[in-house]
């Protein structure tokens, strides 16, 4: 009897400190529009939108987004969002990035794509963020892959 009792209360604590230890999701990051901006002799502004979204119960402060962004397999450059942006739990947030591409320093074949209405756009880097208020920051990976308009809206 003692044993059985033994038992039960450990199986009881195993199951109340497993449920006590929420598991952290990282969010994702998926290129949403690229809207052509301004159009100089040198090069072009590109209006990156993005969709952030948040797989845990709570809150994420992101404190900067870097990235890369290839267009149908091709390097187009880097690019960051520096401004915070807070997702809320199982939430979304759309944020925008202005992108500046440099014809002096790309192929023919990337401003030939930049006349097309549609792209794979796929972007890669780092989000910067707290997982609580009080915590450091920290840099957390991500990559995607999106079918993308370049049309602007």
């Amino acid at each position: 009897m003692t044993t059985r009792l033994l038992r039960a209360g450990i199986a009881a604590a195993v199951m109340l400190s497993a449920a006590g230890c929420a598991t952290f999701h990282p969010p994702t990051l998926q290129v949403q529009h690229i809207g052509r901006g301004r159009v100089g002799l040198t090069g072009v502004t590109l209006d990156v939108e993005f969709v952030v979204r948040n797989p845990n119960q709570q809150d994420l402060r992101i404190e900067r987004i870097e990235y890369e962004l290839d267009l149908d397999g091709r390097r187009v450059g880097r690019g960051f969002v520096a401004r915070p942006v807070v997702v809320r739990g199982y939430g979304q947030e759309r944020v925008t990035s202005e992108f500046d591409v440099n014809f002096l320093s790309l192929p023919g074949a990337i401003k030939d794509m930049l006349t097309k209405d549609r792209v794979r756009a796929r972007a890669s880097g780092y989000f910067f963020l707290k997982k609580r208020p009080e915590s450091q920051v920290d840099r957390v990976r991500f990559s995607s892959d999106a079918d993308v308009n370049l049309r602007n809206r």
